[in-house]
């Protein structure tokens, strides 16, 4: 059987699967079905349906944010890289360096329009 994220998730909490269940209002059987994948199929082929179709994110869908754009996969290792960093002046100083990237390459892109 292959690991789900959710069975990930818990070992790396520490928690078992009655303590996991109890904290997100489920009963240990509900979640063990759900952690080993075999729950909610029809839910998950149907979000990934509507994501290709809208090309949305299941984040924008399930109204957990307001961006619609799903992230390439570049952009979510990115993301998790500098949100690992857990030093907020060395991510201002990072997202700093980004946007200066970002300018320089508009400027060149106007340039190179001209």
């Amino acid at each position: 059987m292959e690991e789900t994220h959710i069975h990930k998730l818990r070992i790396e909490s520490g928690q078992t699967q009655d303590e996991a269940a109890d904290s997100i209002g489920l009963t240990q059987s509900t979640f063990q079905q759900w952690e080993a994948g075999n729950r909610g199929k029809s839910i998950k082929k149907a979000l990934k349906a509507l994501m290709t179709y809208y090309n949305v994110s299941s984040d924008y869908l399930l109204e957990f944010t307001e961006v619609r754009d799903s992230l390439t996969d570049a952009d979510k290792e990115l993301a998790y890289r500098i949100n690992r960093v857990n030093n907020p002046k060395l991510v201002q100083y990072l997202l700093g360096i980004l946007d200066e990237f970002d300018e320089t390459m508009n400027e060149e892109q106007k340039r190179v329009s001209k």
